[in-house]
């Protein structure tokens, strides 16, 4: 994961080695957008499309570039 201020690459703490961003919330954020996005991929195996573009949705919503 990369570092939304810097670019570059985050570690294990909630701030960010380089430029000193505090990330806990930036990575709080990504984690659920991809809880969404496995959610709605196990919704669609289980054939209910409707539920799995909501979750898909929701996952986008959070965080754009998860695709």
């Amino acid at each position: 994961m990369n570092c939304f201020h810097c670019g570059n690459k985050l570690g294990r703490g909630d701030m960010c080695l380089t430029c000193g961003q505090d990330v806990r919330l930036y990575k709080r954020i990504v984690a659920c957008s991809w809880h969404y996005y496995d959610e709605g991929l196990a919704r669609a195996r289980q054939r209910d499309l409707s539920g799995a573009v909501e979750s898909l949705q929701n996952s986008l919503f959070l965080y754009k570039k998860n695709t």
